[in-house]
Protein backbone atom coordinates (compact mmCIF):
# COMPACT_ATOMS: atom_id res chain seq x y z
CA UNK A 1 0.00 0.00 0.00
CA UNK A 2 1.20 3.56 -0.56
CA UNK A 3 2.58 5.41 2.43
CA UNK A 4 -0.18 7.43 4.12
CA UNK A 5 0.80 11.01 4.89
CA UNK A 6 -1.42 13.34 6.90
CA UNK A 7 -0.75 16.96 6.01
CA UNK A 8 -1.95 19.76 8.28
CA UNK A 9 -1.54 23.28 6.95
CA UNK A 10 -3.82 26.27 7.46
CA UNK A 11 -2.40 27.93 4.31
CA UNK A 12 -4.47 26.70 1.35
CA UNK A 13 -1.83 27.35 -1.32
CA UNK A 14 0.97 25.69 0.62
CA UNK A 15 -1.28 22.74 1.50
CA UNK A 16 -2.27 22.25 -2.14
CA UNK A 17 1.34 22.49 -3.33
CA UNK A 18 2.58 19.96 -0.78
CA UNK A 19 -0.30 17.61 -1.56
CA UNK A 20 0.52 17.76 -5.28
CA UNK A 21 4.20 17.02 -4.64
CA UNK A 22 3.48 14.13 -2.27
CA UNK A 23 0.74 12.62 -4.43
CA UNK A 24 2.98 12.92 -7.49
CA UNK A 25 5.64 10.96 -5.62
CA UNK A 26 3.18 8.15 -4.94
CA UNK A 27 2.10 8.96 -1.39
CA UNK A 28 -1.53 8.81 -0.29
CA UNK A 29 -2.40 12.16 1.32
CA UNK A 30 -5.00 13.28 3.78
CA UNK A 31 -5.09 17.07 4.00
CA UNK A 32 -6.43 18.97 6.98
CA UNK A 33 -6.85 22.64 7.80
CA UNK A 34 -6.87 22.76 11.61
CA UNK A 35 -5.78 20.95 14.75
CA UNK A 36 -9.26 19.74 15.66
CA UNK A 37 -9.63 17.95 12.32
CA UNK A 38 -6.18 16.42 12.84
CA UNK A 39 -7.05 14.95 16.22
CA UNK A 40 -10.41 13.73 14.87
CA UNK A 41 -8.64 11.93 12.03
CA UNK A 42 -6.01 10.41 14.33
CA UNK A 43 -8.71 8.85 16.50
CA UNK A 44 -9.71 6.61 13.59
CA UNK A 45 -6.45 5.95 11.73
CA UNK A 46 -2.69 6.18 12.14
CA UNK A 47 -0.81 7.72 9.22
CA UNK A 48 2.74 6.68 8.38
CA UNK A 49 3.86 10.31 8.68
CA UNK A 50 2.41 13.59 9.93
CA UNK A 51 3.56 16.80 8.27
CA UNK A 52 2.27 19.85 10.12
CA UNK A 53 2.38 23.62 9.88
CA UNK A 54 0.82 25.13 12.99
CA UNK A 55 -0.26 28.73 13.56
CA UNK A 56 1.52 28.98 16.92
CA UNK A 57 3.93 27.17 19.19
CA UNK A 58 1.16 26.67 21.76
CA UNK A 59 -1.11 25.06 19.16
CA UNK A 60 1.75 22.78 18.12
CA UNK A 61 2.54 21.69 21.69
CA UNK A 62 -1.08 21.03 22.60
CA UNK A 63 -1.91 19.18 19.40
CA UNK A 64 1.27 17.11 19.27
CA UNK A 65 0.90 16.10 22.92
CA UNK A 66 -2.53 14.68 22.11
CA UNK A 67 -1.34 13.10 18.85
CA UNK A 68 1.56 11.35 20.59
CA UNK A 69 -0.79 9.97 23.26
CA UNK A 70 -2.84 8.38 20.47
CA UNK A 71 0.11 7.18 18.37
CA UNK A 72 3.42 7.35 20.31
CA UNK A 73 5.51 6.08 17.38
CA UNK A 74 4.05 8.51 14.81
CA UNK A 75 6.85 10.34 12.96
CA UNK A 76 6.21 14.08 12.75
CA UNK A 77 7.74 16.66 10.43
CA UNK A 78 7.09 20.28 11.40
CA UNK A 79 7.31 22.96 8.74
CA UNK A 80 7.48 26.72 9.10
Amino acid sequence: RPMLVTLLDYDKEQRSSLEAILSGAGYQCTTLVNSKSLIDSLVTAEPDLLIAHFRSDQEALTTLTTAKKLWPELPVLLIA
